[in-house]
């Protein structure tokens, strides 16, 4: 005598004794956690996606409730990036949000010969 066994949906083997794991293919995105369940997986979302798999990027560029300024400060350019973002900052601006004017006088670009003194301004010297 020999037998077959008819297996449940999620269920492999011989005795169908092996739970198919839905998550071997890395179904979720964006660093989303699978969690393997009996013939579907569930995905635990980072922080700033969503979506059944992870696949929706919210957009971190976006001004905060309530507010209309931008993320990044003097003209610096926002990089959107997945539960967060980066300022690209022009010339001249540091900070995280590009709020800091940098000091062009640091780098002593005066002749020390033929300069009283270096006065820092707005983006120049």
């Amino acid at each position: 005598g020999t037998y077959e066994c008819l297996c449940k949906p999620g269920f492999q083997g011989v005795n169908c004794e092996y739970d198919v794991d839905e998550c071997h293919s890395r179904p979720c995105l964006n660093r989303g956690t699978c969690i393997n369940l009996i013939n579907h997986f569930t995905c635990i979302c980072p922080p700033g996606t969503h979506g059944v798999q992870c696949e929706m990027n919210d957009d971190d560029c976006a001004p905060s409730a309530g507010s209309s300024e931008p993320r990044c400060r003097n003209g610096g350019q926002c990089i959107d990036g997945v539960g967060g973002y980066t300022c690209s900052c022009p010339a001249g601006f540091v900070g995280e949000h590009c709020e800091g004017d940098l000091n062009e006088c640091l780098s002593g670009p005066c002749n020390s010969l033929g300069s009283l003194d270096c006065i820092e301004l707005d983006n120049n010297y």
